[in-house]
């Protein structure tokens, strides 16, 4: 059973406004992994600008691999969003972003509690790559969302898939 085309111009527009939004996201994550997500003072010592990509401690790099894979498979939910294809995968790709976007910004949003945290020996500052990141988790979210608004139908208009026929009798 071959699936309706139930693509429109504002569809497939909206489609493509989404994946764009989540490419920038994309974008986002990569550069907020690469700036200091925040400025740490240890005593008297300099201060230090860890990142996620360089953490200036050994065997905390592999927090860099959940960041990366979200960047891979933003871009390619995207690019299904900007390629004209069935409805379903497009959907699937907004839904994708959706949770990539939520658990992005949640990501960044853990290092503000580092960077804010001070004590008699530790201070701490929020850095530029937590913002960044945190936007950027944002700019995917929101790709996401309107790519799968836009795909659902008002209350009032069912889908013919979902109407049952009615047979006399």
């Amino acid at each position: 059973m071959a699936l309706p085309d139930a693509t429109t111009p504002f569809t497939r527009r909206s489609a493509r406004i989404g994946g764009i939004t989540a490419l920038v996201g994309a974008a986002g994550v990569l550069a907020g992994c690469a700036l200091p997500y925040a400025t740490i003072t240890y005593g008297t010592d300099d201060p230090t600008h860890p990142s996620v990509f360089n953490s200036g401690f050994g065997g905390n790099t592999l927090f860099a691999a959940e960041p990366l894979a979200v960047v891979m498979f933003s871009f390619v939910a995207a690019v299904i969003l900007l390629t004209p294809t069935r409805p379903i995968l497009q959907s699937v790709a907004a839904g994708m972003l959706i949770a990539f976007g939520i658990q992005t910004f949640v990501f960044f949003f853990g290092y503000v509690g580092l960077g804010m945290y001070s004590d008699s020996s530790f201070k701490g500052s929020i850095g530029i790559g937590t913002i960044i990141g945190m936007v950027a988790g944002l700019c995917v979210l929101g790709g996401g969302l309107i790519a799968l608004i836009v795909r659902s139908r008002p209350a009032g208009s069912p889908s013919a898939e979902f109407v049952t026929p009615v047979t006399p009798g």
